[in-house]
């Protein structure tokens, strides 16, 4: 029997225990990070900096790491280093409290995420059949989400049992980093052939734009309008905090947001592949616009439980299917590359997204800048909505 009659093969299964694994680890320490980052001065503007600068640097390497593993033929080699960095960044947060450890220590871990994550999705790629890659993708995102479940509730455990002991926290998401890592060492290198290019390295971003077809572009360019949308989910936290919420209810409402994205990514992909990635992304986009308006103007903190609800169909919609959407408008030959340049514009975009939402927190005030998100948004779903119902060539492929 072939591997692609399989709908989620063995190396499906593992690589989704990796990201499950390595989730529980980054999912302790996200709802956390807030609380810590202030008891050691950091303030809303420079939160956003922070998140929005690792992730930059991070992403922006996607791109490379993408042309690199396309160039190689390889996809094995990111993989593992890229997750084995990602724990040597997290263990860098047992080293101490200093601004700058902080920074090395989340840039560590991002770049580790850079390094592997489109070489990863590349095995997915070859994995899966065109018409059923929603549906992996969502298999995958589901088996991710809930690591970023579990982590959550592990960190609640700890600061329970030991009230304000990061440290613990930090030690204790280490293991399941760990096990990650191990576990990409029984993944087999997918069958592939180095791809040969006379034209300036694509990680360039320039040329690889200037080559892209017309259709790819109109795609990309939407995604990137809501990039500079989305900030950090911190700000979220941070609003739901200064409603009163306790820093376990924090960790409460992420656990909810999470195991609701668990449970729709799945199906969700399934839904993508009969109506199509841009029916499937245009509603994630209608369901942020909902979140951040709510959160912007909410005043009953219990209103925040059902918009929490919705913000996990919106994650179902987005990434995953993002790139599914991506990877069935290119080549296999550049997939990794593809995937690595969206990334790459999408950090580049978290980084202006998460400073200018900080700058408005800070300058005016929590409901200006989510609101200004929900505005933005509008605008790259109005975007997508005209590519959908003006390309027959979309409406197709997608």
């Amino acid at each position: 029997m072939s591997r692609k009659s399989v709908l989620i093969t063995r190396t499906v299964w593992l690589v989704s225990w990796v990201s499950l694994f390595t989730d529980i680890s980054s999912e302790m320490l996200y709802p956390v990070m807030p609380a810590y980052l202030q008891t050691i001065g950091f303030t809303a503007l420079g939160i956003g900096l922070l998140e929005g600068l690792a992730e930059a640097i991070v992403s922006w390497s996607k791109g490379y790491f993408g042309f690199w593993s396309d160039a190689s033929g390889k996809r094995m080699p990111f993989v593992r280093i890229g997750y084995l960095l990602s724990a040597l960044g997290k263990g860098m947060l047992l080293l101490g409290k200093m601004p700058l450890l902080i920074f090395l220590s989340r840039s560590a871990d991002r770049f580790g995420k850079g390094i592997r994550s489109a070489p990863r999705d590349a095995v997915l790629v070859a994995e899966s059949k065109v018409e059923h890659r929603g549906t992996v993708f969502g298999f995958h995102r589901a088996m991710d989400t809930v690591g970023a479940s579990i982590g959550p509730l592990m960190a609640m455990l700890c600061l329970w049992y030991y009230p304000g002991n990061y440290t613990l926290v930090f030690t204790v998401a280490l293991a399941p980093a760990c096990i990650s890592v191990l576990l990409t060492w029984l993944i087999a290198e997918p069958p592939s052939t180095p791809i040969v290019r006379q034209e300036k390295p694509v990680f360039t971003y320039v040329a690889y734009w200037r080559a892209v077809s017309p259709l790819l572009k109109k795609v990309f360019l939407g995604l990137l309008v809501f990039a500079l949308a989305n900030s950090s989910d911190l700000f979220l936290l941070m609003r739901a905090k200064s409603m009163g919420w306790s820093d376990s209810g924090l960790i409460g409402l992420y656990v909810l947001y999470n195991l609701t994205y668990a449970a729709l990514s799945y199906p969700v992909g399934k839904l993508a592949d009969r109506r199509g990635m841009a029916f499937v992304n245009i509603l994630g986009l209608l369901c942020f616009i909902i979140v951040y308006a709510g959160f912007a103007f909410a005043n009953d903190p219990m209103l925040l439980l059902p918009l929490l609800l919705v913000y996990g169909l919106f994650a179902a919609c987005s990434e995953g299917m993002a790139k599914a959407w991506i990877s069935k408008l290119v080549g296999k030959e550049e997939m990794a590359t593809s995937l690595g340049f969206f990334a790459g514009i999408n950090g580049l975009a978290a980084l202006l997204a998460s400073s200018l939402t900080g700058w408005l927190w800070v300058s005016f005030s929590p409901t200006v800048a989510l609101s200004c998100s929900a505005v933005l948004s509008l605008l790259a779903l109005l975007w997508m909505w005209m590519i959908k119902n003006t390309s027959k060539k979309l409406v197709a492929k997608a």
